[in-house]
């Protein structure tokens, strides 16, 4: 556990570094949209149709965010 968590400190550090601090940012909100993915393939765990619509809702807002800085 401590060593991935040091391997994406470390890979945040470096995104941080070298990409547009929007997109770096973006991260926070797209992590628990990917662990609930992972929860779904790895664990079996069972999601909603309003959990569904909720990780959307999130991708659609990073997609929104990273369009318009291109803009």
């Amino acid at each position: 556990m401590i060593f991935g968590s040091l391997v994406g400190f470390n890979a945040y550090m470096v995104l941080l570094a070298e990409a547009p601090t929007g997109l770096a940012t973006s991260y926070s909100f797209v992590n628990p949209v990917i662990a609930m993915l992972l929860g779904v393939a790895i664990a079996g765990e069972r999601i909603s149709g309003f959990e569904w619509a909720a990780a959307g809702v999130v991708l659609l807002g990073v997609i929104l965010l990273l369009k318009g800085r291109r803009s």
